[in-house]
């Protein structure tokens, strides 16, 4: 990254720090303003790592591609761990937290307090990041401002069929994301957190129809998945595009960003349209 064509702000708190219950040293987020705007979108990046790891800091080569696309681009932490005394799950603590930063980015547009010369969001989430934020498209917690997605390799979207197809160690680790206790409360938690599940579910059209991008990489799991959660979102109303590479799941995030690639060049042609 070119420092000289961007300005950098570190840490900056998206809590309302009165009125939530959060641990507000996993709710900040890393900006990069690049010194001539050319897109006026705000590009929000929300990383994997199972929901149990990760870090704002780990941007692969985004920062590099939106400093060349003279877009806003910004990295943002989530909490990774449930503090004693919560009567929430982990994923509700997320999702809680997510609907925060949503409601500050909103804030700091409509105030023109950060974002002055922004009209529209677009997240950009990786893995277990993608599986929280097409959750929070399912709890509609993302309005008020036309907002788009890009989801990178998730194979979590339909919840319960992702916990019988896991082994036994990923199964307990997702139990205890969404605070799953017993065998007989389990189908009902997992429904409820299974955004595929409560898309198809609901009987609303999206008040603001979103465009989201799915990219997925060779495993078949994670495409399967994507298709089902495109086929729910087209029928609420959302306008959705599955882009499909030959990358590892590990591999897709360190290439998305850089030009040319099978990642990258839907990823920027999805940003310009």
């Amino acid at each position: 990254m070119n420092s000289s064509k961007v300005s950098v702000k570190r840490n900056i708190q998206y809590l309302n720090l009165q009125s939530s219950t959060l641990n507000s040293s996993e709710t900040t987020y890393d900006l990069y303003i690049p010194n001539k705007i050319i897109n006026n979108t705000v590009n929000v990046y929300i990383h994997g790592g199972g929901l149990t790891r990760g870090d704002k800091q780990n941007t692969g080569k985004l920062t590099d591609l939106f400093q060349e696309l003279g877009s806003i681009f910004l990295s943002s932490n989530y909490p990774l761990n449930l503090p004693n005394g919560q009567t929430k799950s982990l994923v509700e603590y997320q999702l809680e937290a997510l609907s925060c930063l949503h409601r500050h980015l909103i804030n700091s547009i409509q105030q023109q307090s950060i974002f002055s010369k922004s009209t529209r969001i677009c997240y950009i989430a990786h893995s277990a990041g993608a599986y929280l934020i097409s959750l929070g498209i399912a709890k509609d917690i993302f309005n008020h401002l036309p907002t788009d997605f890009v989801l990178v390799d998730s194979s979590a979207y339909f919840l319960q069929d992702k916990y019988d197809q896991s082994n036994i160690r990923a199964r307990n680790q997702i139990d205890k994301s969404c605070g799953v206790t017993s065998d007989s409360e389990r189908f009902r938690i997992l429904g409820g957190l299974s955004p595929g599940d409560i898309i198809s579910s609901v009987q609303w059209t999206h008040p603001n129809p979103s465009n989201v991008l799915f990219i997925s990489g060779n495993g078949f799991k994670s495409r399967s998945t994507a298709n089902r959660l495109l086929d729910c979102l087209n029928k609420k109303g959302f306008s959705c595009t599955h882009i499909l590479t030959e990358y590892s799941h590990s591999q897709i995030n360190r290439e998305l960003g850089t030009y040319g690639n099978q990642a990258s060049e839907p990823l920027i042609d999805f940003l310009k349209s």
